[in-house]
């Protein structure tokens, strides 16, 4: 078996809001924390934003993709299973990779922001319908992730490496509220070792063209 270990670096140029399940009176929705009160992206969020983007990506560079999230429309044979499927999982294989909450490296501060709810058909604000969210401040700083996994072979931990590090790259968002300026996102940054050895820009770059024979562009 190989060890696979990616550090996921995001920098977000807006404040950011993923809810969490605890109540305050200022607002009306919370913004997760840990138990120590440190502001989080959901591990959950993490996976799920770079599957869908990973879906794009894949899409369209032409590779043999299944449909979510219907099971029926997702790789049947674990003989088969399309690229998608090999490294997020599926409901009949559990994804060998382990996503891990995003945390702010640096200090960071809480904020209330105030919203209305915009009626699309008359595309004007709706009477009584002001809110109040809480939202974790953009900061010079990284919001951090790790993501580890084992894998059959090292050539399968690179392919995984390499498909996270390119749905990275597409994601503009994170969180909710992008539509009114939360969660943009400046870059990502993703650093990884397959069994204690770096995998570098070259490593990366030539796993892409091989796994997608050629399709695509890195950049």
């Amino acid at each position: 078996m190989s060890y696979l270990e990616l550090n996921l670096a995001m920098s977000l140029l807006s404040p950011v809001h993923t809810t969490g399940n605890r109540a305050i009176w200022q607002a009306d929705k919370a913004t997760a924390l840990t138990v120590n009160g440190l502001p989080i992206i959901p591990a959950t969020t993490i996976k799920g934003l770079l599957r869908r983007s990973a879906v794009a990506v894949l899409a369209t560079s032409g590779a043999r993709i299944c449909i979510g999230p219907e099971p029926g429309d997702m790789c049947s044979s674990l003989d088969e299973l399309c690229i998608l499927c090999r490294v997020f999982g599926n409901p009949r294989r559990i994804s060998p990779l382990r996503f891990h909450d995003a945390v702010p490296a640096g200090d960071i501060a809480l904020q209330i922001r105030s919203g209305v709810t915009i009626s699309r058909q008359r595309r004007s604000a709706l009477a009584g319908r002001v809110f109040f969210i809480e939202t974790a401040s953009a900061m010079p700083g990284p919001w951090v992730a790790t993501c580890t996994g084992y894998f059959a072979t090292a050539d399968l931990g690179r392919e995984a490496a390499t498909l996270i590090a390119m749905a990275a790259r597409a994601v503009q968002a994170v969180g909710s509220g992008s539509s009114r300026g939360l969660g943009w996102v400046g870059s990502w940054h993703v650093r990884g070792t397959i069994d204690g050895d770096l995998l570098t820009e070259e490593m990366l770059v030539s796993s892409w063209t091989s796994t997608l024979g050629g399709a695509g562009s890195w950049t």
